[in-house]
């Protein structure tokens, strides 16, 4: 059954294809580990630990390794490749977490570019370890973290090559710690090199560097590490397709250009913007204006208040004065009111005692006297 490659890349973006991305830089460097580690296999038993489309394995395998396995977690696509894969290539669908291998059962272990992807790096190291032979050799990868671009979603512990010294060097006696980089590179090469079919070594080539390079500043650190010494190994250079380098170059110069643009809007927004701070600047000096004759208002408010305050509360005073003044003068006239009812009932009870004496016989008798008496004293009694 064909294996959907496209679907498979879009399903697992960290996931190298050749056949879609064959000419690209990225190939150069996936093939360049499994093209440096072939030098390690020849007639070893050898596990490709997360093979994905077995590319690689089949490298080792063409290489001359007596018995290449290599195991994933992508059954469908193991099924589809096994086809192509070489006699002595055997394809296993498996977690590296848990190898279902015997102990010892490897003379070499290559583990390129997995154990960033996963939780615990430490036990995939520790269970490549288990299977490695007495006198086997690890080889592995990883992105340096100080250098490669970083926001990958995909990686969870990217380490730096002292990080992955340690990681190994708690695992196996002898580590020795590898450089890959991508540099540009121009080539001058014979007519049988440079028709060469892809993955062909070319002979007679020697490489030279424009520029030095500090250790720590690579994009990827290998390393070889086992127990039992480990071998020899030249370095290897991979030279890329050019198109993609043309590709590179109109895609910088287009983004040149779309920065050159963006500049140009940032420049008309900072002057947009240097006249907006103008205005809001004339607008704070007109508020603070404004601010200050409020002030002024109000403080000149706040002095009328005090006043009506201080005239409010005269009047009141006045008011309870006034006030206490009415409560004696009705105090007085109650007092009045009572000595006119007292004197009235008084005038009221002489009367009457009047009447009763007018009525009495001896007042009759005596009224002749009363004349003679008043007439005496000039006063003409009531009759």
């Amino acid at each position: 059954m064909p294996v959907d490659l496209a679907g498979y890349a879009s399903g697992h973006p960290e996931r190298f294809v050749p056949e879609l991305m064959g000419g690209e830089l990225i190939a150069a460097q996936h093939f360049g580990r499994y093209w440096w580690s072939a030098q390690l296999v020849r007639g070893k038993r050898v596990l490709d630990a997360g093979c994905g489309v077995a590319y690689g394995s089949r490298i080792l395998g063409e290489a001359g390794a007596r018995e290449v396995v290599g195991i994933d977690t992508a059954s469908d696509v193991l099924d589809a490749v096994r086809g192509d894969a070489p006699a002595n290539v055997e394809l296993v669908h498996g977690d590296i977490t848990e190898l279902p291998f015997p102990d010892g059962s490897f003379d070499v272990v290559v583990c390129f570019e997995v154990i960033e992807h996963v939780d615990d790096p430490e036990r995939i190291v520790d269970e490549l370890a288990r299977v490695l032979s007495g006198d086997g050799v690890l080889a592995i990868s990883t992105p340096n973290r100080r250098v490669f671009p970083a926001g990958n979603p995909h990686h969870r512990h990217e380490l730096v090559p002292a990080e992955l010294d340690e990681l190994l060097a708690t695992r196996f006696s002898i580590v020795r710690l590898v450089r890959q980089h991508d540099w540009l590179a121009s080539g001058i090469l014979a007519d049988e090199d440079f028709g060469a079919a892809p993955g062909a070594p070319l002979e007679e080539v020697r490489v030279r560097k424009l520029q030095p390079a500090a250790l720590g500043d690579e994009l990827f650190t290998l390393a070889l590490a086992g127990n039992g010494g480990l071998p020899s190994t030249g370095g290897l250079a991979v030279l890329g397709d050019r198109d993609e380098f043309v590709a590179l170059q109109q895609a910088f110069r287009e983004a040149v250009g779309a920065h050159e643009e963006h500049s140009a809007r940032l420049e008309e927004a900072l002057v947009a913007q240097t006249n907006h701070a103008s205005r809001l600047d004339e607008a704070l000096a007109a508020q603070t204006s404004h601010t200050a004759r409020l002030e002024e208002a109000t403080a000149t408010k706040d002095e009328a208040i005090a006043r009506l305050d201080s005239e409010v509360r005269a009047r009141a005073f006045d008011l309870r004065q006034r006030d206490a003044a009415l409560a004696q003068l009705n105090e007085r006239l109650f007092e009045l009111e009572r000595g006119v009812a007292w004197q009235t009932q008084v005038n009221t009870d002489a009367v009457h005692e009047l009447e009763l004496l007018h009525a009495t016989k001896l007042f009759r008798y005596s009224a002749s006297l009363r004349r003679i008496y008043g007439l005496a004293r000039g006063f003409r009694p009531r009759s």
